[in-house]
């Protein structure tokens, strides 16, 4: 719903995960940095049920782990009772850093498009209506899994107003204006193919 398309080029090499973030890496990591472990029927289903900044403290986590810089810095975090990070002050962005981090929603589209299989996800017509383990549906070795459906993603980006013009290396919306939404992509096991 975000118009006019707008279109970007990307002059620099980025990697994606294979596949979804596992429940079980999640609360591998997510335990011992927040507190925060998420009730999962199975350690192989997507991490579901998480804010924007869940996500962001798990790539900074995951980034310190093995040594990286962090993506994101911030100021003071506030969590709910269950250890769900309900807001990051002064968060930003360095996507220049080395370090693992949510893609831009350019970068997602552009992953998608290029090694993502739109035939080949979970979605209401063949899901049961339930998650899936990673990467379950997957046919190829160098193909994104679940991309396109399982369960949603966050990307990187605010939800902005786009212009009809091309963007080099676009990042998006650094700031939620009056729209005040993140965006999120790919579609789930609810969603029509």
């Amino acid at each position: 719903d975000e118009r006019p398309q707008m279109k970007v080029k990307l002059d620099y090499d980025f990697y994606m995960s294979k596949s979804e973030v596992t429940c079980g890496e999640f609360n591998s990591l997510m335990r011992d940095e927040t507190g925060l472990a998420l009730k999962c029927e199975s350690e192989d289903l997507p991490a579901t049920d998480v804010s924007y900044c869940d996500a962001v403290l798990f790539a900074n986590a995951k980034s310190k782990a093995v040594g990286k810089d962090t993506a994101y810095t911030h100021g003071k975090v506030s969590f709910d009772a269950e250890k769900h990070c309900t807001n990051i002050e002064s968060l930003e962005f360095h996507p220049g850093n080395e370090s693992f981090r949510l893609p831009t929603e350019a970068e997602w589209i552009w992953g998608a498009e290029k090694f993502g299989k739109k035939d080949n996800c979970w979605n209401s017509d063949n899901s049961g209506f339930s998650l899936h383990p990673v990467c379950s549906k997957s046919s190829g070795e160098s193909e994104l899994c679940d991309i396109y459906g399982n369960a949603l993603e966050f990307v990187n980006d605010w939800k902005g107003r786009f212009q009809n013009v091309e963007y080099l290396n676009y990042v998006g919306a650094t700031e939620s204006r009056s729209v005040g939404q993140r965006v999120v992509k790919g579609g789930s096991y609810r969603d029509a193919p």
